[in-house]
């Protein structure tokens, strides 16, 4: 018996998103065996911000003793890594009791979600030997992620948190008896890590890499393709879009390049739209939509979805954007790379804003008939291979041909 478990499980990106897809998954195929573990303390609110703020009065209960435990300052320095904080110190409140629970059911494999959890877990649970899976989500290893955040927020980076969460990430690496991951290319950016690098070519050369290219629950348009390029006026227009965090690893800043590249050489045919938010600023020509009630129907009426990733792991929207049919570009960073080239509709540039206006200007050529057949072949490969039921079946099948299940 399998246990996976993630504090959060809500329909979006991450951990969470990714959790969301496998559970909706294996409750279509009924795959016995695994048990899909997760807080509803936080995941049963709005992911808007009236959920930050229902959240957030959830945790108020618990924030004097987060003060008596003698976190170090930069903790203080963010709500993001408070939440982080906050996270782990309600793992030590809430799991002991659920783990000794699940480890008595039969359930002695733990599939988490983040290096901080696998740090934790030996240190919050000493009586029982578990069988250790881990996937790390983020395209980068968490203390570079926490000190990217740090610096697309304009502010210092505080050493100390970093290298104790470089520790986390290392230790996470070792402790683990299994990695699972989408692909190897999904790791990319780990390798930068002498330490890191070190513990998954050992996971390599022990046969302890489960390779489960994700899938994801079929996005549900409200609203139709026309409809949506006629409130927007996009008629005769091709339109380039980008959906996420607007920020460095992600690229926004290249997009932005990009965009006022395409249309100074072609102002009158190329849209170039955004959603999302970051710490990045859309300008014209980027329209930035703001908050849309379903952003599956801008998905599916825009023409290109570019993901200009420094950094990617195997980002949800890409796979998203192909069960709509709309084609995909991404650069050839991480596990995006392996998404886009695996579909009719997938191109793959590198990461200068060069290359990217390139392809989208070669993009704009194509007729209307092959770009039609393009969004035919990714909802085609979609049915075939990115579903959620597909996706669930991987995962069961994976675990069972290791002997975990």
């Amino acid at each position: 018996m399998v246990a996976v478990y993630h504090p959060f499980m809500r329909h979006g990106g991450g951990p969470a998103g990714w959790l969301y897809h496998l559970h909706s998954g294996l409750g279509a195929i009924g795959s016995a065996g695994i048990c899909v573990v997760y807080d509803e303390c936080y995941t049963n609110v709005p992911n808007d911000k009236r959920g930050a703020v229902a959240a957030y009065k959830k945790l108020l209960p618990i924030y004097d003793k987060i003060f008596k435990s003698g976190i170090p300052s930069p903790f203080m320095d963010g709500i993001f890594l408070l939440k982080d904080y906050i996270i782990a110190h309600r793992m030590q409140l809430r799991l002991q009791s659920l783990l000794a629970r699940l480890y008595s059911r039969g359930e002695h494999v733990i599939h988490l979600q983040s290096t901080g959890f696998m740090y934790g877990l030996s240190r919050i649970d000493k009586e029982h030997d578990w069988t250790r899976i881990l996937t790390s989500h983020p395209p980068i290893p968490a203390y570079l992620e926490i000190a990217h955040y740090y610096i697309d927020s304009g502010r210092r980076t505080p050493p100390k948190w970093v290298a104790f969460r470089r520790k986390v990430d290392i230790t996470a690496f070792n402790e683990a008896d299994y990695i699972l991951t989408p692909s190897l290319s999904a790791l990319e950016a780990y390798f930068f890590d002498r330490d890191i690098s070190r513990a998954i070519s050992d996971k390599i050369d022990t046969d302890s890499i489960i390779f489960v290219p994700t899938g994801v629950v079929r996005p549900q348009v409200h609203v139709s393709r026309e409809s949506v390029r006629e409130k927007y006026r996009w008629d005769g227009k091709i339109v380039v879009g980008y959906f996420g965090r607007r920020c460095f690893d992600k690229g926004f800043d290249i997009f932005q390049q990009v965009a006022e590249m395409v249309t100074s050489e072609d102002p009158s045919r190329f849209v170039f739209v955004s959603t999302g938010k970051g710490p990045y600023s859309a300008r014209a020509p980027v329209f930035d939509l703001g908050w849309v009630d379903n952003v599956y129907d801008i998905i599916n009426a825009v023409d290109l979805v570019v993901l200009p990733n420094r950094f990617s792991f195997y980002d949800l929207v890409a796979i998203e954007s192909i069960a709509t049919g709309t084609p995909i570009l991404t650069s050839d960073r991480g596990g995006n790379k392996d998404i886009a080239s695996s579909v009719p509709g997938g191109f793959v540039c590198d990461i200068s804003p060069e290359c990217f206006s390139e392809q989208i200007l070669k993009y704009g050529d194509l007729s209307d008939a092959k770009r039609n057949k393009l969004r035919m072949g990714n909802i085609s490969k979609y049915e075939q291979f990115f579903t959620a039921e597909s996706f669930a079946e991987r995962y069961y099948h994976s675990l069972d041909s290791y002997g975990l299940l």
